[in-house]
């Protein structure tokens, strides 16, 4: 996980926004969602209202969708639309 953030913040340098948005959306990105173990990891990795907008096309397991949209509603409502 620690390889990644440096990784997203050379993304965003070089690619913008549209860049790091695209980064987040492959394997890498929904690494996170999948594997941080702790709070402080996932408020170190993750931007809210992003991760909202792409959460319909993170390729995750279905469990880990489930398990992220029981806990936060909004995830829900955002992949059902």
């Amino acid at each position: 996980m620690d390889d990644f953030l440096p990784v997203f913040q050379q993304t965003l340098r070089k690619n913008g926004v549209k860049g790091a948005v695209a980064l987040c959306k492959d394997e890498k990105g929904a690494r996170i969602v999948r594997e941080a173990v702790r709070v402080d990891e996932l408020r170190s990795y993750l931007h809210g209202p992003t991760l909202v907008r792409i959460w319909p096309e993170l390729n995750l397991p279905r469990g880990v969708r489930a398990a992220w949209e029981a806990r936060h509603p909004r995830l829900r409502r955002v992949a059902v639309s």
